[in-house]
């Protein structure tokens, strides 16, 4: 919609230019702390699901080439076994 009123006024194609919306944070006054504090612990999350993925990955490489089941790594960890299979294939699927 507001491509087309743009467009419009300047007598231009719609195509022929970019659109961007950006929030004006300082006009927020109190908000903008408590905006910045959940983006900051969203990151954080971000991060801490990384590295618990990557962890995850190492451990059931470690579980599985040591000769437990699938079963046995799942319950070792805390997951189901469908959970560890699921794990090793996107291990594999990452090495090709």
């Amino acid at each position: 919609m507001a491509r087309e009123a743009i467009a419009l006024m300047l007598d231009v194609p719609e195509d022929s230019f970019d659109v961007t919306i950006e929030p004006d944070l300082a006009s927020l006054g109190a908000l903008q702390v408590s905006i910045q504090e959940a983006l900051e612990a969203r990151q954080t999350a971000e991060q801490a699901h990384d590295r618990a993925s990557t962890a995850m990955r190492h451990a059931v490489g470690e579980i599985r080439s040591s000769g437990y089941t699938s079963r046995d790594a799942g319950m070792l960890l805390g997951v189901s076994n469908q959970r560890i299979s699921q794990i090793q294939r996107q291990a594999t699927d990452r090495r090709a």
